[in-house]
Formats: C-alpha cells, structure tokens, sequence
C-alpha cells in the first residue's frame, strides 16, 4: 500500500460504521412504514450495500504487507458483489412501480449507486493491475457510495413521512 492512504483507510472504517449505524436507527424509527412499501424495503437493501461496500475495501487495505495486486481483486470482489445486488434491486424496483409512476426520483438514485458500483469495479481492475490511479477511482466510489447511502438515509427518516 502507498504511503499515506493508512490514514484515509481507516477514517473510512470508522466513518461507514457510523454510517451504518444511522441507516440502523432510520429503520428502527420508521421500520412500520419502509416494510409497508416493497420499494423502500429494497431501498434499505441498497443503502446497506452502498455503505458496506467502503467498509470492507477499507478492512482490506489495511491488511499488513498485502500487494496492490491482492488488494485490487479484493476491491473487485466486493464491487462485483455489491454491482449484482444493487442492480438486482433496482431492476425489480423498476418492475415493480406502478403504471405511470415517474422516474423522476428513481434515475439519479439509480445512477448514483451505478457510479459507486462500477467505480470500485474499475478501481479493483486498475489496482489488480498494480496502477495507482485505481486509488483515485477508489476515492470516487467511496464518495459515491456515501452519498448514495445518505441519500437512502434522508428518504428513509424523513421524506417517509411526508
């Protein structure tokens, strides 16, 4: 690992925890109203991958004396695996909706958490490939991914109860 990302690594395990943990007590606040819309409930399935994904990349890097190499392909292993799921929901998401119902909320949403997926996917391939610049497409999908899960966070404590 590079000098200097130590330090950043391990703000992201503390700070995708307490994250993590936010999403929790949305749910325990509003849990009879997110079950009662299928929608939500893949929301939350979304926003637990979108903040679970920084949290285990930032574990692996701070494995001791790991190569880029391994930490690349442990980087596209959870992007991969995060990619499948998220996009698994929101394709039944998108299904689902009732006719008529606008896209209006659902296409950024969407495409905030295609961006922190497929950003940890080029991230893992260019480590894997021992470039440095994955580092830089790491960071993006981190901020992605944060954003994302906010995003679900917001929705989930607040807006549900417009």
């Amino acid at each position: 690992m590079p000098d200097g990302w130590d330090n950043f690594f391990a703000a992201q395990v503390g700070a995708s925890a307490a994250l993590i943990g936010l999403l929790f007590v949305s749910l325990s606040i509003n849990l009879q109203r997110i079950i009662a819309y299928p929608n939500l409930v893949d929301r939350v399935g979304e926003a637990i991958l979108t903040f679970l994904s920084p949290f285990l990349i930032s574990i692996f890097a701070l494995v001791p004396r790991e190569s880029l190499t391994t930490f690349g392909l442990q980087v596209l292993e959870v992007g991969a695996v995060v990619w499948v799921f998220t996009t698994t929901l929101q394709i039944r998401r998108f299904r689902s909706r009732p006719p008529g119902s606008s896209l209006a909320g659902t296409i950024p949403w969407t495409a905030v958490v295609q961006a922190a997926t497929l950003s940890t996917i080029i991230a893992g391939i260019a480590l894997a490939m021992g470039r440095h610049a994955g580092f830089g497409w790491l960071v993006l999908a981190i901020v992605s991914s944060y954003l994302a899960g906010i995003t679900s966070v917001w929705v989930l404590t607040v807006e549900i109860l417009r």
